[in-house]
């Protein structure tokens, strides 16, 4: 008898289930960035600006990157991508977070990158994970700044072209995630 019970009880599951399956609930939509627009300003290693300023009025992506490691190089290489993919609607620059004693090493890096954007070495604060990009600690790391230079976007570890064109698609759309 406990054998027919087993057998029989997986169909009467079947009868319990509900007759239309439950529509997905929609994703919250994000809300726009909070806050006034961040105010930086990085020692350039090709005359190119790096600053805030410089930036503004276009969304921009902004890689924070080390000549050590290949986590960087990779990251380098998924920014350039997206980056010639989507000029002339966006900016983008690269930020090392290394001592300035670095600087010869960091070109090679730049150069050996190929990295059509700006360069800059990271102030004492940003290598710090302070100032306005406040608990950057780890290398690489991807930022999206709306045309306003708000951050609207951040992703510690690197991130993939695919996430890239995604979020600077939505930015530049006026859809943004939260930081």
């Amino acid at each position: 008898m406990n054998r027919r019970l087993l057998l029989w009880a997986p169909l009467g599951l079947l009868g319990c289930s509900s007759p239309k399956p439950t529509p997905a609930a929609a994703p919250p939509r994000p809300s726009a960035p909070a806050g006034p627009p961040l105010e930086f300003s990085f020692e350039s290693l090709d005359e190119r600006p790096v600053s805030s300023e410089a930036l503004r009025g276009r969304a921009s992506l902004l890689v924070f990157l080390a000549t050590y490691g290949n986590d960087s190089l990779l990251q380098a290489r998924h920014a350039r991508k997206v980056f010639l993919e989507h000029t002339p609607r966006i900016n983008a620059a690269a930020v090392f977070l290394e001592p300035i004693e670095n600087r010869l090493l960091v070109r090679v890096f730049r150069d050996s990158a190929q990295l059509p954007f700006p360069s800059a070495m990271g102030d004492a604060d940003t290598i710090a994970g302070k100032g306005p990009f406040e608990g950057i600690g780890a290398v690489p790391t991807a930022l999206v700044l709306d045309h306003e230079g708000r951050e609207v976007w951040r992703k510690l570890g690197g991130a993939q072209s695919d996430e890239l064109r995604r979020v600077l698609r939505d930015a530049q759309r006026g859809v943004w995630e939260r930081p």
